[in-house]
């Protein structure tokens, strides 16, 4: 997705929401994840903007023990999309995607700050597992109302 969000825009921003460890109580992704209940993982909540315009939440969830083990580049991620650094692993497999429409009362409603403006909007979401010998990252992924509006200006 980095990749076309890219193309998409003259500059690709991301604003890191949240990045540390948390329990996380949504057991969808629990479950999704194989975390135990009141486990911590390690979580990244950010938001992609195409030239200043907010285009995609993004949630990045792993167990503790696996960002313990990969710590030092998620550490050193910054302002950068994750997908640039996973994507450059030519052994890194992708599960098959599942697409869903949210309801304005779901989890990731309340997790998108406000000035993406969607609080009473339906949204699309997919989500996958990105995975090779290191690492196992759930990846959620929100498309806001600006993602349509970049495709549409795109096609004119």
């Amino acid at each position: 997705m980095t990749a076309c969000l890219k193309r998409l825009s003259k500059m690709l921003s991301v604003f890191v929401s949240y990045q540390g460890m948390q329990i996380i109580d949504d057991p969808a992704v629990l479950t999704y994840m194989e975390i135990p209940l009141g486990e911590p993982a390690w979580v990244r909540q950010v938001i992609l903007s195409c030239d200043e315009i907010p285009v995609m939440f993004a949630e990045s969830v792993m167990t503790e023990a696996l960002y313990q083990a990969n710590r030092d580049w998620l550490d050193a991620l910054g302002e950068k999309p994750i997908g640039e650094h996973l994507f450059q692993n030519p052994v890194l497999v992708r599960s098959p995607i599942t697409i869903t429409q949210l309801v304005p009362t779901s989890r990731y409603h309340r997790l998108i700050p406000s000035s993406a403006g969607v609080s009473l909007i339906p949204l699309w979401a997919r989500r996958s597992q990105l995975r090779d010998d290191k690492i196992n990252l759930g990846l959620f992924e929100v498309f806001l109302p600006g993602f349509l509006e970049r495709i549409i200006a795109r096609d004119s």
